[in-house]
């Protein structure tokens, strides 16, 4: 048991935040979005609603993405940004407000929380892709310029007007790992009772 315990934290260790890859991806296009597929099939959400969205930018196309994501931005934070432009791609990760109102009503009584649960299945479809795509030899990065880009996204690639942009997922093919962080002990972040 403990070698499979170690084995499957070590496939975890491969999800780092990446900033150095090229503008290439050691997966095919074809089994890239076979691994998508795969993730947006096994990932949870509540009541099985599925309403994880996915919208994925190669080419030029993922060009065009960061030209628009360039144009919201400062001087000093377009320089940040700017080798992201040059990585193979970058998937939009999405959740359905139809899929949430549909809940919100299904399940009225619990409705408070429908928005939240959403978010927390939309925050498990991004770890799953993001781990998997590390595990595949990617170098992986997100980002949060959701509300600054949203409507221009929608408008400039037809993306569907109740999706909820969540997050901007940055791949490429890894150059090289980064060094260990510094953890705190872990023993220390766990209470056990009995």
């Amino acid at each position: 048991m403990k070698r499979q315990i170690k084995k499957i934290i070590n496939i975890y260790k491969t999800r780092r935040s990446i900033y150095n890859f090229t503008g290439d991806c050691p997966i095919g296009e074809e089994d890239l979005l076979s691994f998508l597929q795969g993730c947006l099939l096994t990932s949870p959400s509540p009541w099985n609603y599925q309403s994880q969205r996915l919208a994925v930018f190669l080419g030029e196309a993922h060009a065009k993405l960061w030209n628009i994501i360039n144009k919201r931005l400062s001087a000093s934070e377009q320089s940040r940004i700017k080798p992201f432009a040059n990585a193979y791609g970058t998937i939009l990760i999405y959740y359905d407000n139809k899929s949430t109102e549909r809940m919100k009503k299904n399940h009225a009584e619990m409705a408070d929380g429908c928005v939240e649960w959403e978010i927390e299945a939309n925050a498990m479809t991004q770890y799953q892709i993001w781990t998997g795509l590390s595990y595949l030899g990617c170098g992986v990065n997100i980002q949060h310029f959701n509300s600054l880009i949203q409507k221009d996204v929608a408008k400039e690639f037809n993306t569907p007007s109740s999706w909820v942009l969540r997050t901007q997922m940055v791949f490429g093919e890894l150059i090289s790992i980064p060094d260990e962080h510094e953890h705190l002990d872990a023993k220390t972040r766990i209470i056990v009772e009995h």
